[in-house]
């Protein structure tokens, strides 16, 4: 009986394991398969007194995106618990039960938002990122933490799972570069014409940048860890490679995130491979990027401080939207709780402070009048209000223009956390991101500083940045990892197996 139950928990963690493997290789590139080809199209007729704008009716570009993603997560999360032998499914550890605490603050938050229940299930229009979301990534960070707990050789599984990162980032960070030179065949598959813009497989720039961080880490660490010179320089080359897709996105949070990291270990370490590793990334993402020819109408002015001044009014708006919630700070306004708030709770007259950095207003503009054009009983999402202003297009002149309510997210992890679940949710993730930077970065061998450092650079993106589904769950098992490294370090009171590891 004994022997039976053995070789099922033996197969059980196998084929959990495959699971877990297997969500990390398809999460960056999971698309809707069946979203078809110009299914969703938006064309401009101007004419001299109005414009019109017609679209066709289909799916939404969240549906493209994020929908399969938030789909494979939940599955992920769910089977792989189960498969998990019973008594480690939910492992007695600070981990587990800080996530634990947060998926209650989030029900909890979810029930009483002000908002209907399809958007606080599945969250906001093209977030995808509601209760159904959130119980997934809860999942999805149980089961990968408690696997790793679990597996008899945890160096080979890290390893495995580092290099997946790594060669996953490389492959993204292909795509953004032929987008770069005009072959954009992610975007002649899905919608029919180029996107323009290096969104990869993720939808967005910026997010792009988030997952390739965790590509530079992964592969800088992996080619030190390796004896074998050739795999040693293909991964150097890797870092390099996936340090011009950083580049290419042209995304300040994560370019300064990386550089101040890799910065922080020269000075911890002070050896060649430490400058080696700095040299790398800013060859890649500084130098190289510089001559790569790009087919981009737009391209982002990495001196210019316009992102900077606009974080610091939405953070300020995210603030009040906090302050005016009841219930904080155990309780948020739900999942699109910000969005809400604003609508309900925030003079228009301070939004427009946002949306006149946002929309570039000349400073002699200035507003003369502000209507709304909605009524309490109209639906948030629809809501619009019109702007008077005057000195547009030119002095002595009126312009009348329609705004609708678009700001939904804080751009910083931590305010969004706290406006849609709580301060209390806050600090969980707070401190999921700030024990294993503290418990590794004074430890000497390299796995402990990169793990530290790969946290720290995600903590410095999320500090501009928003969560989302394409890209969360990766940084939570990069989360997991650095964990499990650190509890282990301090319950054996010296380098585990890991550090070791070829």
């Amino acid at each position: 009986m004994n022997s039976n139950s053995s070789l099922h928990s033996r197969f059980s963690t196998k084929f959990a394991t495959l699971l877990l493997l297997l969500t990390l290789a398809l999460t960056p590139f999971l698309a809707w398969p069946f979203y078809g080809n110009g299914a969703f199209h938006i064309n401009v007729i101007r004419a001299e007194s109005a414009i019109s704008v017609i679209s066709t009716v289909g799916p939404t570009p969240g549906f493209l995106w994020i929908w399969p993603r938030v789909l494979l997560v939940l599955f992920a999360g769910l089977i792989g618990l189960l498969l998990l032998p019973s008594r480690k499914r939910l492992p007695r550890s600070t981990f587990s039960w800080a996530l634990v605490l947060y998926a209650m603050v989030v029900f909890i938050s979810t029930i009483f938002a002000n908002d209907d229940w399809g958007f606080k299930i599945i969250g906001g229009i093209n977030r995808f990122d509601g209760l159904l979301y959130q119980y997934g990534l809860v999942l999805f960070g149980i089961f990968v933490y408690g696997l790793l707990r679990v597996v008899n050789n945890k160096s080979r599984f890290v390893h495995t799972i580092l290099y997946i990162f790594a060669v996953s980032s490389g492959i993204e960070a292909l795509i953004i570069l032929m987008q770069r030179l005009g072959i954009d065949y992610i975007g002649m598959a899905l919608q029919g014409g180029s996107y323009g813009a290096p969104v990869g497989t993720i939808g967005n720039p910026g997010m792009v940048a988030g997952f390739l961080i965790i590509g530079v880490f992964s592969s800088i660490l992996l080619a030190e860890k390796t004896p074998n010179a050739r795999i040693k320089v293909l991964l150097y080359t890797l870092a390099t490679f996936v340090s011009i897709g950083v580049g290419i996105s042209a995304n300040r949070s994560s370019m300064l995130a990386i550089l101040t990291v890799l910065s922080l270990l020269l000075i911890i370490r002070r050896n060649g491979k430490a400058l080696l590793a700095l040299s790398i990334f800013v060859l890649g993402a500084f130098a190289i990027t510089t001559y790569i020819p790009t087919t981009f109408t737009h391209t982002r002015n990495l001196a210019s401080t316009q992102t900077g001044k606009t974080r610091l009014l939405i953070w300020k708006l995210a603030a009040e939207a906090i302050i005016k919630t009841p219930g904080q700070p155990l309780i948020g306004a739900g999942p699109d709780g910000f969005l809400i708030t604003l609508e309900t709770k925030i003079p228009i007259r301070e939004l427009l402070q946002e949306y006149r950095l946002e929309y570039g207003w000349s400073k002699d503009i200035k507003i003369a009048d502000v209507k709304p054009l909605f009524t309490e009983k109209d639906p948030f999402r629809s809501r619009a209000f019109m702007v008077t202003l005057e000195n547009d297009p030119a002095p002595g002149k009126m312009h009348r223009i329609i705004y609708r309510y678009y700001l939904d997210k804080a751009h910083n992890l931590f305010l969004d956390k706290a406006v849609s679940y709580g301060i209390l949710a806050a600090i969980i993730w707070l401190y999921l991101f700030l024990y294993p930077i503290f418990e590794l970065y004074h430890r000497k061998d390299v796995t402990s500083l990169y793990l530290a450092g790969g946290v720290l650079a995600l903590f410095i993106y999320y500090l501009a940045w928003f969560p989302i589904p394409e890209t969360e769950p990766l940084h939570l098992t990069w989360l997991a990892v650095a964990w499990v490294w650190a509890e282990t370090i301090a319950r054996n009171g010296q380098d585990n197996e890991l550090s070791s590891a070829r």
